[in-house]
């Protein structure tokens, strides 16, 4: 995994040498980096992005808004004892999500000391058949990945259009490597 993470690094430094990263905090325990550039989401646009009882604690956008990032953690019974318990069902909650689902990858890694169930794929989402107008199935790039501990769980989600995977897979990598939780979470 690592050398995979790496090889799509060094594909991103070449390819695009103006990417500059930019290191962020989320609160007391959190950091990461980000692509220069990604900016915060307003309260509104959190509102009207995330349709839920419980809005990420932390949300950014792209300068031109296709690829987004959001943090969350939440009360939850999962341990980091035994991962493959919880990869099996957020990987059934995933599938149960979209139309389609095509995994890149699906494991656990170890990432800044701290262990991760890792997920990367494709997803589509079929329009509304109701729908008064046609519409193309929608499809994205997503890579997310989850933490437990304290009686806590921390998820890090970063998606863009399908058409954008190339431009933002390395950059996708590189966030989630970067991602550093402080015990006490």
């Amino acid at each position: 995994m690592k050398l995979l993470v790496f090889a799509l690094l060094a594909g991103l430094f070449i390819q695009d040498a103006d990417l500059k990263m930019e290191k962020i905090k989320i609160g007391k325990y959190i950091s990461l980096d980000l692509p220069a550039g990604f900016r915060p989401l307003s309260s509104e646009d959190l509102i009207r992005k995330y349709v839920s009882s419980q809005l990420p604690i932390a949300a950014y956008a792209s300068a031109d808004g296709t690829a987004d990032f959001a943090a969350n953690v939440f009360a939850s019974n999962w341990t980091s004892d035994d991962l493959q318990l919880p990869r099996q069902f957020y990987q059934a909650r995933i599938l149960s999500l979209y139309d389609s689902v095509s995994f890149i990858q699906s494991e656990i890694d170890e990432i800044n000391g701290r262990p991760f169930i890792v997920f990367e794929f494709m997803s589509s989402l079929n329009p509304d058949e109701t729908a008064a107008t046609a519409a193309s199935p929608m499809a994205r790039y997503n890579y997310i990945q989850y933490a437990f501990l304290n009686g806590k769980t921390a998820v890090f989600t970063f998606s863009c259009p399908a058409a954008n995977k190339k431009q933002w897979q390395a950059a996708a990598a590189a966030i989630m490597e970067s991602v550093k939780i402080k015990p006490g979470l």
